[in-house]
């Protein structure tokens, strides 16, 4: 099976029949009617167009979609994507203005708001109850996150709660208490975590890092609003960073560095990461298990590790950031009626499980989460408290403030704020305030759900 990594409608160079799929592909769907039944034993290829075209996606999808050949025989596809996942949004909605559209895509949901108000993708929402797909099981605030103006973007595949990964045997070595001995005591708290931090910096000296502070939504969000913060205001249409709930709940974070020496600089992480062994904490989320768990396999690593929630201020309600990837189903194309049947094959609890088995990623239903475990081998082998941290934070997660320029805005936020704050060199109020015009011009150009 070959693929190629920049596919056009025009132009396929390289077409593959391959039955693959899992990550962030995008791919469309068109045509009005729903009835296969004069078409199902035609061939029919279709077109995923990927949010990224590395090697990676492409065999993970080519594994996943294994099970659509099985199913549906007569169907094959061709799989694609830009080289830099930056140009997603701008190559598939040039394809899907210019009359040439995949048939369906698996994307991450900040891709989505640009490719859904520009018409080109159904409302799934109408999909799914026209052609009975079945979304139980999806909790709420995971179908918030994949929701503008009351239309379902895409149909939910997997998703992502930030959490806190830590090395067992660093805090063993400190004689540190463990984190998961403290979370599961009901004593990881925040002024535990920023004393736990401290102690393991002075353990591990230059050498190592205790934890470190990220410009990533996954770590400085869930500290943000776990604090009191925010990003945007509510109708996403101003900055909320210097707001007066914002403000300290961003000093507090940058505090980790600046004050008490508890993380490294903003994004500064040890050699190797938190796989090279000398990083006690880290902001993580699900997509880091199977390669955690392969890496430290093939290095030969002894050290265990296992996984926390983000720590809660007395008093605060821990609000970790969620990420969420989907399927979208492209309009104008010809073959919507077969696209659709491989959206509800891949979206069934069997599509999801194998998705979750190729990839490492949670199925979006959460009652799927102790089958996926086992896939991965959990809780035989680290991080063993997965199933009991997904269960305690699927009510507490939110998604991220989505607009149709997200990444253009939020690329200020990391640059003119973030990082001069987390490193010390402006205080929360001033970076706030001298980047929020900037922010806010794009953010009323760029729609807000």
């Amino acid at each position: 099976m070959g693929t190629n990594a920049h596919l056009t409608r025009a132009g396929l160079v390289r077409r593959a029949v391959v039955f693959g799929g899992g990550g962030l592909a995008l791919a469309a769907c068109g045509g009005a009617s729903s009835n296969t039944a004069t078409s199902a034993k035609l061939p029919v290829r279709l077109t995923m167009y990927n949010q990224g075209g590395s090697q990676q996606i492409v065999s993970e999808w080519t594994e996943t979609l294994k099970l659509v050949e099985q199913k549906l025989p007569h169907v094959s596809f061709d799989i694609g994507g830009p080289t830099n996942n930056l140009e997603f949004v701008e190559k598939a909605t040039a394809m899907g203005a210019g009359g040439t559209p995949p048939d369906f895509t698996y994307s991450v949901t900040r891709n989505g708001p640009a490719i859904f108000t520009g018409g080109l993708t159904y409302d799934m929402n109408v999909i799914a109850r026209r052609d009975k797909i079945d979304l139980g099981g999806v909790a709420k605030n995971v179908l918030d996150d994949f929701t503008w103006d009351g239309k379902l973007m895409a149909l939910p595949v997997d998703t992502g709660y930030a959490y806190i990964q830590y090395n067992k045997s660093l805090f063993e070595k400190a004689g540190q208490p463990d984190p998961g001995t403290l979370w599961s005591q009901g004593k990881w708290d925040w002024d535990t975590f920023v004393s736990t931090a401290i102690a393991m910096t002075r353990s591990l000296g230059e050498s190592g890092a205790a934890y470190t502070i990220r410009t990533w939504e996954g770590e400085y969000l869930s500290i943000l609003r776990t604090h009191g913060g925010e990003l945007l205001n509510a109708d996403r249409t101003k900055l909320a960073l210097d707001e007066p709930g914002s403000v300290p709940a961003l000093t507090r974070w940058a505090e980790l560095h600046t004050r008490q020496q508890a993380s490294t600089a903003v994004d500064k992480q040890p050699q190797g990461g938190f796989r090279g062994g000398l990083m006690a904490m880290g902001s993580s989320h699900p997509g880091e298990i199977v390669p955690n768990q392969r890496g430290l396999r093939d290095a030969g690593a002894t050290w265990s590790w296992d996984v926390v929630p983000h720590p809660v201020p007395r008093g605060g309600k821990r609000t970790p950031t969620l990420f969420t990837n989907g399927l979208y189903l492209w309009k104008n194309t010809k073959h919507e009626a077969t696209s659709i049947d491989v959206l509800k094959i891949l979206v069934s609890n069997e599509g999801l499980l194998l998705y979750g088995k190729v990839t490492g990623r949670d199925p979006a239903k959460a009652a799927l989460i102790p089958d996926h475990a086992k896939n991965l081998g959990i809780p035989q082998q680290d991080p063993k408290s997965y199933v009991k941290l997904h269960q305690e934070l699927t009510p507490q997660v939110k998604g991220l403030p989505h607009t149709t320029n997200y990444l253009e805005w939020h690329g200020i936020v990391a640059r003119e704020i973030l990082t001069p704050v987390g490193s010390g060199q402006k205080s929360a109020q001033d970076a706030a305030r001298a980047a929020a015009p900037s922010i806010n011009t794009l953010l009323a150009r760029g729609k807000g759900k």
